[in-house]
């Protein structure tokens, strides 16, 4: 639910809130777009210089990944 609410009030929010889109997105069970979130938000991390989060939402980005493996036919 709060994933549609921020894609119709924010139409680029994986690029303004990747972090956030993350984390709604795989509580919405949309994996392709919080792998998607998750690649910007490590990279925007790293340009940051914000390792530490840049390693945590990589993480989470190959914890979807491995989701999105399992579910595939």
């Amino acid at each position: 639910m709060a994933l549609v609410a921020y894609r119709e009030r924010y139409p680029d929010a994986i690029r303004q809130i990747p972090s956030l889109m993350v984390a709604h997105s795989i509580a919405a069970g949309e994996l392709e777009t919080a792998r998607d979130a998750s690649l910007y938000a490590a990279r925007r991390a790293v340009k940051l210089h914000d390792f530490r989060s840049a390693l945590a939402v990589v993480e989470q980005g190959l914890e979807v990944l491995e989701r999105i493996d399992k579910d595939s036919p």
